[in-house]
């Protein structure tokens, strides 16, 4: 999709031509910052990711036989599993941001990120030094203010239902998003159509470039306090106080 109309019918401008629909879905994640009635209300960030070699022999001296997926609760959280074909696969999110919701190059792969990621890796299992990294990648995520997705439909142009902000966690809660949207498309008056989270106001983000530039500093003082709290120091002042600028996330960690 290049652009379309806020008329009714939609019509909807590809590559190839011209579509033409009764209603809009959005649902394209963090691309929807590029649509003007959602751009200040999700940011895209980048989740990062490297993959070991397989290491099967190593991996089960460290005890991590079961195939659990393990995560953190740092704002900046770091997330990681055994592959079948036994690699560690280790990502870090919230690190890359992007300016006014433009998702370039970079969004695809960083290797200077690529290297934070693989410095936390390394910090959490020193045991397996010895094991290399033969690959790194990475890709957006449409961060909202409390990390809950927004849906509902646009104002003034009900055709147009929108479904995005799923802040990294939309594999399970997408389900639940599909029934909501497809009530709000079909005009059902049903529970999915009346749930919690539809039409739900979470404020906006700044405009640019404040909002780039604040993210940027927020993130550096999440990075810092993080870190001193990972070696068990007192985080300093000023990087506690930016920190609670940061959007909320899922964990409570009062």
């Amino acid at each position: 999709m290049l652009s379309f109309t806020r008329t009714r019918p939609v019509k909807i401008k590809v590559p190839e031509g011209l579509l033409t629909a009764d209603k809009l879905i959005i649902a394209n994640n963090a691309w929807a910052a590029g649509i003007t009635e959602l751009a200040r209300r999700i940011v895209p960030i980048t989740s990062d990711m490297i993959m070991t070699a397989p290491a099967k022999t190593a991996i089960e001296k460290t005890g991590w036989t079961g195939g659990e997926g393990i995560t953190d609760s740092q704002v900046m959280v770091d997330y990681y599993r055994v592959t079948e074909d036994s690699r560690i696969a280790f990502g870090k999110g919230g690190w890359g941001i992007a300016f006014g919701g433009s998702i370039g190059d970079d969004f695809d792969r960083n290797t200077d990120r690529a290297k934070t990621v693989e410095a936390d890796f390394r910090r959490y299992y020193p045991e397996l030094k010895d094991v290399a990294v033969t690959h790194d990648w990475c890709g957006p995520i449409d961060r909202t203010p409390n990390s809950l997705p927004l849906m509902g439909r646009f104002e003034r142009q009900e055709q147009i239902i929108y479904g995005v902000g799923w802040s990294g966690n939309g594999v399970g809660p997408s389900v639940i998003g599909g029934k909501v949207l497809a009530s709000l498309a079909l005009g059902r008056d049903d529970r999915w159509a009346r749930y919690p989270l539809v039409q739900k106001s979470v404020g906006l983000f700044p405009p640019e470039p404040i909002r780039y530039i604040g993210a940027h500093i927020v993130r550096t003082a999440v990075a810092c306090k993080e870190r001193a709290e990972i070696e068990d120091k007192k985080p300093s002042w000023l990087a506690t106080r930016l920190s609670s600028l940061a959007p909320k996330g899922l964990e409570d960690k009062e």
